[in-house]
């Protein structure tokens, strides 16, 4: 039978949960809210009732158990707590890979569809996704290579923390009509420390 009670404690894993029937129909433990943004409030203003369970070292595994939860899921990159819950007897599933890309995301809508019994609601969202996709991409086809900006984009935690090729924003670049400025890290599935002389070496048109 579908999986109804979700754990975990990676926002953008638990996205996928969210857009699938609203978390305060599937989530019942959520790793920081603290680290919770805006949006939530938004499309999702139950967050605030669901049980914050910890993160990585954090986790409170008798909170998780409380949850009544009857499963985790995890981004790759966590995979290695998976035999954490496994230790409270809680199966979990990766559906999120560190690579990420827009078909890194589709994956990821089709698995939860999967775990949580709304396969079709996961394929409407997928074709919205790719409607909006490519919409973009025909108002930026008509740019050519040359022309197209290079772009930096920052992350949250310093000034020298940047998205590197592996990470959802390079394909959002893309579509855009820009180019990654940063180039040769092989940071996967997360933001990159740099150097400031590697920012200017990249010499980026635009920062985001």
């Amino acid at each position: 039978g579908p999986h109804t009670k979700l754990v975990g404690t990676h926002n953008p894993t638990l996205n996928a949960a969210i857009v699938l029937g609203g978390g305060g129909k599937y989530l019942v433990g959520f790793g920081n809210k603290e680290m919770a943004d805006e949006l939530y409030s938004y499309v999702y203003p139950e967050l605030q009732d669901v049980t914050q369970i910890g993160k990585g070292k954090e986790i409170n595994y008798e909170t998780v158990l409380e949850t009544g939860a009857d499963m985790a899921i995890l981004p790759e990159r966590f995979a290695y707590l998976a035999e954490e819950f496994a230790a409270v007897d809680i199966p979990s599933i990766v559906i999120l890979s560190s690579t990420e890309s827009y078909d890194t995301i589709r994956t990821a809508l089709t698995l939860m569809g999967t775990v949580v019994n709304e396969p079709q609601r996961a394929e409407d969202i997928i074709a919205k996704f790719d409607e909006l996709i490519a919409k973009v991409e025909e108002r930026t086809a008509s740019v050519a290579d040359e022309e197209k900006p290079t772009v930096m984009f920052l992350g949250g935690s310093s000034m020298y923390s940047v998205a590197p090729g592996a990470m959802i924003q390079s394909d959002i670049m893309e579509t855009a009509g820009g180019v990654n400025a940063v180039e040769g890290v092989d940071v996967l599935g997360d933001f990159a420390e740099v150097s400031a002389e590697e920012i200017i070496a990249w010499n980026p048109e635009v920062i985001w």
